[in-house]
């Protein structure tokens, strides 16, 4: 197979589709190449957020004791798997050094500031492009059941509030009028009236449909075994199917783009953080209104038909294959603590990989020592809700036009250039 497609996009998730979508509609020659399924990774995964209440980064003060201590902790929420590993290392030396107020309020701001966007994209998606994926506004209801809990949901709604994030404190009765289905063990809740959500499948499936009638090509079933480059150009892509011969190259693979790039001599910094999702049947009824579970940081997200789809946990472990055994069979369990959700059943269990930079922002943006390449990646737990801002920010830079934001904080080089 032997293809002069003008743009090849790498990667069939939200953030590939979104780009494929925004390129080809803008009147690019796209082919969208995914090795397995469209949607079946990270974003299929994903919690169904598009939350404004979401924007502090992981990398927050005294991020780092408590996930060593967690290394002891089977419940912990985030977990860390010591290694020999290089890349790792470099990794926890650049999160430790992001792991500071000023970092953190730069970072918050940039990913606020990028999720409101990618809501108002999502809206037009939805209204003038006629796209259904299941966009709600609903807001998101943060419930605690501890008075540990209640202090850390005040806190972070303060913190929030600071950055300009709407909330509102709600008593157990305020909660179970919104919300009946909840325990009598739930004290209270957050509700934070901007956050919506979505249906990540349909997204992917009405983007790429979009994409297709636009003119893009797609391609699932293909692995891209290679990249090659001369200089500053690739101009090969090898792949399980053959060879390519692209003008422009748009990565956006998710947690294997580390892999991808450090063929062509870069170095992202991307870890693959190992997140848990399970599907549950119907019980009594849906809900309408997504949930986090403070104590836990479990969520809960309504789908549409009825049923739940349910995420939990976050591990540093590599590409681990591994189920996550007794630690993470225990999160449908976690539900019931919060929500009655009546007799359910598991339909589902799934992990996959978020991919996670050390300051909590994606790599956006053209590489300086790879002229022809536009990195999308590294989105870790937000790749639905910075899916469209990034396809509209890759099509602004394919075009060479004036950029909707700032991308100096997102450069593809950033840790390459701070190591030098």
């Amino acid at each position: 197979m032997t293809d002069r497609s003008e743009v090849v996009v790498v990667g069939g998730g939200a953030v590939g589709a979104s780009c494929a979508y925004f390129l080809a509609r803008a009147g690019r020659q796209v082919l969208l190449l995914e090795r397995g399924d469209l949607c079946s990774g990270s974003s299929y995964g994903n919690a169904r957020f598009v939350p404004p209440s979401r924007s502090l980064p992981l990398s927050v003060p005294g991020i780092i004791g408590k996930t060593l201590r967690g290394t002891l902790d089977p419940n912990a929420s985030f977990r860390l798997k010591p290694r020999l590993d290089r890349e790792l290392a470099a990794w926890l030396w650049r999160f430790r050094a992001a792991c500071n107020p000023e970092a953190v309020q730069s970072t918050t701001r940039l990913t606020l500031d990028l999720i409101r966007r990618s809501i108002e994209l999502y809206e037009e998606l939805a209204t003038r492009d006629g796209l259904e994926f299941g966009f709600r506004r609903n807001g998101l209801l943060a419930l605690f059941q501890s008075d540990l809990g209640r202090a850390a949901s005040l806190a972070e709604a303060e913190t929030l509030r600071g950055y300009g994030v709407a909330s509102e404190l709600l008593d157990a009765d305020a909660v179970r009028r919104l919300e009946p289905r909840v325990t009598p063990a739930v004290e209270g809740g957050v509700l934070y009236p901007e956050d919506a959500d979505l249906d990540p499948p349909r997204l992917v499936r009405e983007l790429v449909a979009g994409a297709e009638a636009a003119g893009a090509r797609v391609q699932t079933g293909t692995e891209v075994l290679r990249l090659r480059r001369q200089g500053r150009t690739i101009t090969e892509i090898e792949t399980n199917r053959g060879t390519l011969t692209p003008k422009r190259v748009v990565l956006a693979n998710g947690a294997w783009a580390g892999r991808t790039a450090a063929e062509l001599g870069l170095r992202l910094l991307i870890q693959p953080g190992k997140g848990y999702g399970f599907s549950l049947s119907a019980g009594e009824d849906g809900g309408s209104v997504p949930m986090v579970f403070s104590e836990k940081r479990t969520t809960l997200t309504p789908k549409a038909g009825g049923g739940s789809w349910v995420t939990g946990k976050l591990d540093l472990l590599g590409f681990d294959q591994s189920s996550g055994g007794r630690r993470v069979a225990a999160i449908p369990e976690t539900v019931r603590g919060y929500v009655d959700v009546g007799e359910v059943e598991v339909l589902e269990r799934w992990f996959g990989y978020r991919p996670l930079t050390p300051d909590g922002l994606p790599i956006v943006g053209v590489h300086p020592a790879v002229e022809n390449l536009i990195l999308a990646v590294g989105h870790g737990r937000l790749g639905i809700g910075l899916a469209p801002v990034t396809g509209q920010l890759v099509t602004e830079l394919a075009a060479g036009v004036a950029r909707s934001f700032d991308l100096e904080p997102l450069r593809p080089d950033r840790f390459e250039r701070r190591r030098a």
